[in-house]
């Protein structure tokens, strides 16, 4: 994998790593969300990246995206997966713009000018959706608690949804952006999950939001699957796991004569588990044409990573 984009946002994560690695103990510590972290992205215009260069982004693809969000993951997981819930908030209406002729355009190139930070409510919606929509004059009124709304303290536009009781097509979910900045929306700091604090995800509470028709941006039924669920998973899913697959840890290292041997089945190195966990992953991986590589340093901690070929149709 390698564009110019590519290299180009690579090279800012390598650039930005060591200072964001230095202080990720500190902000699990002490309860902080990552604000000086995501100060540099935004001054390196790292939340337009995925926004297509023909709109003022960076041009980024879907799998460069990826994979640099699991290098950044290696030095703050915090800062990655929160910056990973902004960025399929970007990338999906980029692929709208492209396959669908959607009229985001100009959604897009206010992301890439102004270096909108966007939050997602996907985790406390889903396919069902949450939150109460009331149709009134121009719009809606919608109220609801969303919960886990990454990156929060930094953000710009909340990114969610409502249901709408429809009277001619039932329980219908509304998607639409609307500034944190706007009466009835209220973050209430409630997030204190160890090792994740960095992220931010507090609750978001809609109380009696206007929200205007022209911010509806995509409707579907409640509860069942349908072709924005597929485009949403399909683009959100991979970039979240991308996080998960480079986190690293700190701790003091796999000795080298151990490296070869803790792929090798029943094999452990304290005696207390089956050794089969590293083993069965690495069979698979091998299976799906992938593998499983590790790093380690001595008293730096070890790093291992799955990489998996990505197959065109």
């Amino acid at each position: 994998m390698s564009s110019r984009a590519y290299d180009h946002w690579i090279g800012i994560v390598r650039q930005l790593g060591p200072s964001f690695a230095s202080r990720a103990a500190a902000h699990d510590a002490d309860d902080s969300f990552v604000a000086d972290n995501y100060a540099d992205l935004r001054a390196h215009r790292f939340f337009s990246a995925g926004v297509p260069a023909e709109l003022g982004g960076g041009g980024a693809s879907h799998a460069e995206i990826s994979d640099v969000l699991r290098l950044l993951a290696t030095y703050c997981s915090s800062t990655a997966l929160a910056a990973s819930m902004h960025t399929h908030q970007v990338l999906i209406p980029a692929w709208r713009w492209r396959h669908e002729q959607a009229p985001v355009d100009a959604f897009l190139g206010r992301v890439a000018a102004e270096q909108l930070v966007l939050v997602s409510s996907g985790g406390s919606d889903w396919i069902d959706g949450s939150g109460t929509a009331r149709k009134v004059e121009g719009g809606y009124r919608v109220s609801g608690r969303k919960i886990f709304s990454s990156g929060a303290p930094a953000g710009d536009l909340l990114m969610t949804m409502a249901v709408y009781d429809d009277p001619q097509n039932g329980p219908t979910v509304l998607h639409f952006a609307i500034p944190l900045t706007a009466p009835g929306v209220v973050m209430q700091d409630t997030w204190r999950t160890l090792g994740m604090r960095g992220t931010g995800s507090h609750d978001t509470m809609l109380q009696d939001l206007f929200v205007p028709d022209a911010a509806i941006g995509w409707r579907r039924p409640a509860g069942r699957w349908s072709q924005p669920m597929h485009v949403i998973a399909a683009i959100a899913l991979p970039l979240i796991y991308s996080v998960y697959v480079g986190v690293a840890d700190s701790g003091p290292g796999i000795p080298p004569s151990e490296r070869e041997r803790i792929f090798r089945p029943f094999w452990s190195r304290g005696g207390g588990g089956t050794g089969l966990g590293l083993a069965i992953a690495n069979e698979l991986a091998a299976a799906l044409g992938g593998r499983i590589s590790l790093e380690s340093s001595a008293e730096k901690g070890s790093r291992f990573e799955l990489m998996l070929p990505v197959r065109p149709r």
